[in-house]
């Protein structure tokens, strides 16, 4: 892992755009060792202009003839930690091991990574008395002036309630936030502070960690979830030109040509639907147009 210092060289060298902000990967290959962890270090190479680098991992667990004798305890953490980095990310698996489904998670068909906008970094509340015992790092996609935000929970100890005010963007009081857990994106929940999101214990190996998207609250009270087999569900990689009607919006799908996306809407009129739409792209764009009157009718033009 570079050392301050580096950090601080890069500010005198312009060319320099991304640094690795984790202990190398084989250190992390050791029982216990959580070289995933990258949240405080991303600070500040955010601050200083740079985009941090996990190192790279493996997607599959075991690795057949590894020099390591080593195996990787959980390949999704360490996928999701780097697409979150909004660096690079660099699977190393050997030949044939590969996770494609897992790494499909990160990006479009062309392999264009579907990243948020800034990398994911320790909430403020890390560094004060009511700190989570663990790691919780925040991020968001700005998508015609709306916010996504993204908070991914790892190897707490106990556990930690997270409220609005931990997150970037503070949103009107007259308008309620929704999330939901990448996990079990049915399950959504209204979240104020009344009614925060609760992460537990996530220090199991069978269960590290868990991670939520935050849906911004639109005027005409749709709940646009996103692309749910992606990590970053509303990329501005993949979205733009969000507008909205008093019963409708219409957004901008990007990806490679003729590519299959599939994006998930709701409405809080509309108790419990959730409707999934695939749009085939035309070229390399196409628009997704969604109305309310008593049920969402949706459609790819």
């Amino acid at each position: 892992m570079p050392l301050w210092s580096d950090y601080l060289q890069s500010v005198e060298i312009p060319a320099v755009t991304q640094i690795r902000a984790s202990n190398d990967y084989r250190v992390g290959l050791i029982p216990g060792n959580k070289q995933w962890n990258i949240g405080k270090p991303s600070l500040i190479a955010h601050a200083l202009g740079m985009v941090p680098f996990k190192d790279v991992f493996w997607t599959t667990k075991v690795q057949p003839g590894n020099p390591y004798n080593a195996t990787e305890p959980n390949p999704e953490l360490q996928t999701l930690v780097s697409i979150l980095s909004a660096g690079l990310v660099g699977f190393g698996d050997k030949i044939g091991y590969v996770n494609r489904t897992l790494i499909m998670q990160t990006c479009n068909d062309d392999g264009l990574l579907l990243k948020p906008d800034k990398p994911a970094t320790a909430i403020d509340r890390s560094f004060l008395p009511s700190a989570p015992n663990g790691e919780v790092y925040a991020t968001y996609s700005n998508i015609s002036g709306y916010y996504w935000q993204y908070v991914l929970a790892a190897d707490l100890k106990e556990t930690f309630d997270l409220y609005p005010s931990d997150l970037y963007y503070s949103i009107n009081a007259t308008r309620v936030q929704r999330a939901f857990s990448w996990h079990s994106p049915t399950m959504v929940q209204v979240f104020t502070d009344n009614n925060p999101i609760q992460f537990v214990n996530y220090n199991q190996p069978n269960w590290p960690f868990d991670y939520f998207v935050i849906i911004p609250p639109l005027a005409n009270d749709f709940l646009i979830l996103g692309e749910l087999d992606k990590f970053v569900t509303m990329s501005s990689k993949r979205f733009s030109n969000l507008i909205l009607t008093e019963r409708s919006f219409t957004i901008t799908i990007s990806g490679s040509p003729s590519e299959k996306v599939t994006v998930t809407v709701a409405h809080i009129g509309c108790t419990g639907q959730m409707v999934n739409n695939m749009c085939q792209l035309k070229g390399q764009t196409v628009d997704l147009s969604c109305t309310f009157t008593s049920d969402i009718k949706c459609l790819c033009v």
